[in-house]
């Protein structure tokens, strides 16, 4: 059996983290759950940002598989249970709250791979795109507002 330094160890439970941040955030509960939307534009740009964010696990589970690191996807907040059959507009505001919240995990993670090159390249390219989703998830206007 190989016994990790603890270094090693830090860096992999950093990705361990940033998996279970990214896989079970806002924005992917909202995917699996689908709240109603008003228009197909919103709800198009909504499902790209989802799909967007989705792509990271794989890519995430792959580099800690490759170090044989358990999987360990967590679970959704309890608090996200209450959020079934309501609309985008009610979501925006909670949306981006949490996707600014990941922004900053992200941020400190990258911060925090310091010289494992492999985690800081793949984290420095989930932030890039973590932060465009926040930037257009920003954008998204209520339908409400924008009658």
């Amino acid at each position: 059996m190989i016994e990790l330094t603890a270094m090693e160890n830090q860096r992999n439970d950093l990705l361990a983290g940033v998996l279970i941040e990214v896989g079970r955030s806002a924005l992917q509960y909202m995917g699996e759950c689908w709240p109603w939307t008003g228009s197909d534009e919103q709800g198009n740009v909504l499902k790209q940002l989802i799909q967007n964010q989705a792509a990271h696990v794989p890519v995430l589970v792959g580099l800690l598989g490759d170090r044989r690191q358990l999987i360990d996807f967590g679970t959704y907040p309890t608090e996200y249970t209450d959020l079934h059959y309501t609309g985008v507009d009610f979501l925006l505001s909670l949306l981006v709250q949490n996707q600014t919240a990941l922004v900053g995990i992200l941020e400190k993670a990258v911060t925090e791979s310091g010289s494992d090159a492999d985690a800081n390249v793949l984290l420095t390219q989930i932030l890039a795109q973590e932060r465009e989703n926040l930037e257009r998830l920003s954008n998204l206007e209520p339908e409400e507002a924008s009658k």
